[in-house]
């Protein structure tokens, strides 16, 4: 199958490299739409710079960034195999000093994948996740990777992804409480389940990260957040 080949959006790329010449920091910068039909495009275009963003329109929280690099975690606990799951955490907080750095990965998928954990922290978090959950179940498990201070120094910043991966946290003690959830792998099919079939709660929802791998703290003040807000109706400040 050959993918189709991405549509540029002109207004969105001279934005996005308008702001990637500026020399104002790219917290100083607002992005003002006047509806949410193409703020995907503009956060892929800045994306593409490496310039970290946030939104303020609602997506699911089984879609977003965060979520999906604790669930690639999740996923080679159970086989440490799963491609996909590896070119995810490749550029998740456990993965690759710079996550726009995709040599490794190309060299991973190439020969032994394995490589990748052995070349990262991965193999030893997705060891130590492995663990837990066996022991303790998913949700302790989901509760160390979203406390993880790897995760939360990359997210810690963004008000929606802290309040995602608190609702990912308490739906997995929800569904382990419930007894839908029995070990890992019920807990990363009921994932899959809910992003097949559109599941998801209204408190859920938050904007996505824009700019994978920007640079975030929980607001110490060590490594100051830099992010490019879009926003819908009315310029919002930097977050």
């Amino acid at each position: 199958m050959i993918a189709e080949p991405e549509v540029l959006n002109p207004q969105a790329e001279f934005v996005a490299e308008r702001i990637a010449t500026s020399p104002r920091e790219p917290e100083a910068h607002a992005i003002l739409l006047r509806s949410r039909t193409h703020m995907a495009a503009y956060a892929r275009a800045l994306e593409q710079r490496g310039i970290p963003c946030d939104t303020d329109f609602p997506e699911g929280l089984i879609d977003s960034q965060e979520v999906a690099d604790i669930e690639a975690i999740l996923r080679l606990a159970l086989m440490p195999h799963d491609r996909d799951a590896l070119a995810v955490a490749v550029g998740g907080p456990w993965g690759t000093p710079d996550p726009q750095d995709k040599r490794l990965l190309v060299t991973g998928l190439e020969g032994d994948p394995q490589t990748i954990l052995s070349r990262t922290e991965l193999g030893g978090v997705v060891a130590a996740t492995s663990a837990r959950a066996a022991a303790e179940g998913p949700a302790s498990a989901v509760r160390a990777l979203a406390t993880d201070p790897r995760l939360t120094a990359r997210y810690g910043r963004l008000p929606l992804a802290r309040r995602r991966l608190a609702n990912l946290m308490t739906l997995a003690d929800e569904e382990q409480r419930a007894g839908r959830t029995l070990d890992l792998a019920d807990f990363c099919q009921r994932l899959r389940d809910r992003r097949a079939y559109g599941i998801d709660e209204a408190e859920a929802s938050g904007a996505a990260l824009g700019g994978r791998g920007g640079v975030a703290d929980q607001g110490d003040g060590a490594r100051p957040g830099h992010l490019v807000t879009l926003v819908r109706g009315g310029l919002g400040g930097p977050r």
